[in-house]
């Protein structure tokens, strides 16, 4: 399961999204980063993953500030 971060206002760019992804197995996030960055197409890359808990809030209600650039 994938949950994205809030989405931008139409017409708007981003240089970066957020996305909680589920997995039900346990994956090294050093691991889980390479093989999708081998998976993504040319200009899409995956920065940083790591082990969040499980009942910690959701990428979506933890960002509250969209800054412009």
């Amino acid at each position: 399961k994938i949950s994205y971060g809030p989405p931008l206002k139409l017409g708007k760019v981003s240089n970066s999204e957020f996305a909680d992804i589920y997995i039900d197995s346990e994956i090294d996030p050093e691991a889980l980063k390479e093989k999708l960055n081998r998976a993504l197409p040319a200009g899409i890359e995956i920065l940083e993953a790591k082990i969040i808990d499980l009942k910690a809030p959701s990428i979506f209600s933890s960002v509250d500030t969209l800054s412009k650039v």
